[in-house]
């Protein structure tokens, strides 16, 4: 910076000098309206030229370009030429930056010579060039597994420090590394077509979204790498990322018997509980015994047989039929601070007592969460859509008055997640 302000005092000294040594002063001039023109990183400007009067007719000005900046590299031109209107006296040319990554870099317009006029103030006019920041950028995993769809993440630092929030949208290319075993277009697909992530204005983190098109043994790995083309981006920590194609969840993934494991967000919920509702926190469903089974069945309809649930999840469940909803990414809010996003399929059961208590029974249709994890051992069910009258009842009274929680009150903080493992 201190080179292009020592560049600028001398170039300004010198545009004065020519200045002062102007002799005709009856002639009519065009001229740069400034001296001196600054483009920064990420903001295109507008320089321009006047002239002493109005154009009798269309009058065309050309400039030639100089400077150590590359045009096509470091910025572009919106035209080589100004355009002066008939009855105007001023015209203008775009420069936009591309992506200067080198330093003392500048661009310097002269105008051309234009019968009938001289040149007043300004022929030429000098514009250094900014210098975009360097971003190291890593993805947020090594890995990770497609359902129906899937959002891959990549965080961007400057200098070591987190880059967030930018003020417009920030674009990552990357490559489909030969390693694939995967294909575009067959196999999976890039939301908006195009091989890159984007950080959207105010966003945390550069993002694409990857669609399953079709799982294939043999053919289900998709690496993501970062492009080598772009010197504005240096590969950090992750510089590539592993998706295995796994395929929508079915009822088939569900069927057999699954064992209790653990209500694994049952500290998640108690840390979620204002001070003032601590009496929310009494009579939770912590009865769990690992003897409890689900089993599930296929047949005329798909059921969930509970009938081996001995435990608080009793209060709550009921044999079902299970009719499939959705499956798409959610946050998993029980995981903490920074949340993963995640596959979660919701099904819906023909009758649950959604007030989940003995004493108080209201039978529903209500919709429930599954994910099957670990090579299909490991079914986490999620409880979201439950109306408390034994525990949480302050906390969800509070929440289905209030706008922000919609139809689902519980689902983001008190969503009850249990956790099973296959017996056969």
């Amino acid at each position: 910076m201190q080179n292009i302000l020592r560049l600028i005092a001398l170039f300004s000294v010198i545009v004065c000098f020519t200045a002062c040594s102007e002799d005709d002063d009856d002639a009519r001039t065009v001229s740069f309206k400034r001296a001196v023109y600054i483009l920064s990183s990420n903001q295109a400007i507008e320089v321009e030229i006047g002239l002493s009067e109005v154009a009798e007719q269309e009058l065309t000005v050309p400039f030639e370009v100089f400077g150590t900046a590359v045009e096509g590299e470091e910025y572009s031109l919106s035209a080589h030429e100004f355009v002066v209107a008939q009855g105007e006296n001023s015209a203008k040319v775009v420069i936009t930056p591309v992506d200067n990554v080198y330093s003392d870099r500048q661009i310097r317009l002269e105008l051309a010579d234009v019968p009938g006029y001289a040149f007043g103030n300004y022929r030429v006019v000098l514009i250094p060039v900014e210098t975009k920041e360097v971003i190291t950028t890593s993805f947020a995993a090594d890995a990770y597994i497609l359902k129906s769809s899937l959002t891959v993440s990549m965080n961007l630092f400057i200098g070591g420090t987190s880059y967030t929030h930018p003020s417009y949208p920030v674009t990552v290319p990357f490559e489909i590394d030969p390693s694939s075993t995967a294909v575009l277009g067959t196999h999976f697909e890039i939301e908006g077509g195009g091989l890159e992530l984007v950080m959207p204005t105010k966003g945390s983190s550069a993002q694409v979204k990857i669609k399953c098109l079709k799982k294939e043994v043999g053919k289900d790995k998709i690496v993501l790498r970062m492009s080598d083309s772009d010197l504005h981006y240096l590969a950090g920590e992750r510089n590539r990322t592993t998706i295995t194609i796994d395929g929508p969840t079915t009822f088939k993934d569900l069927e057999g018997t699954w064992r209790m494991d653990g209500f694994t967000s049952l500290t998640h919920v108690k840390n979620s509980v204002f001070d003032e509702d601590k009496s929310d926190l009494e009579h939770l469903p912590e009865n769990n015994p690992q003897t409890d089974k689900l089993v599930f069945t296929s047949g005329t309809t798909n059921r969930m047989d509970v009938s081996l649930i001995t435990g608080d999840l009793a209060h709550y469940l009921r044999n079902c039929d299970l009719t499939s909803v959705k499956e798409e990414e959610e946050y998993l809010y029980e995981m903490g601070d920074n949340p993963p996003f995640e596959s979660v399929l919701t099904m819906e059961m023909s009758e649950a007592n959604v007030n989940y208590s003995v004493t108080n029974v209201s039978l529903r249709k209500a919709q429930v969460g599954f994910r099957v994890l670990d090579g299909g051992n490991t079914l986490e069910l999620r409880i979201f859509d439950y109306e408390p009258t034994d525990f949480l009842q302050r906390t969800y009274n509070d929440r289905k008055v209030s706008s922000a929680f919609g139809k689902e009150p519980m689902k983001q903080d008190f969503t009850l997640v249990f956790k099973f493992v296959r017996e056969n």
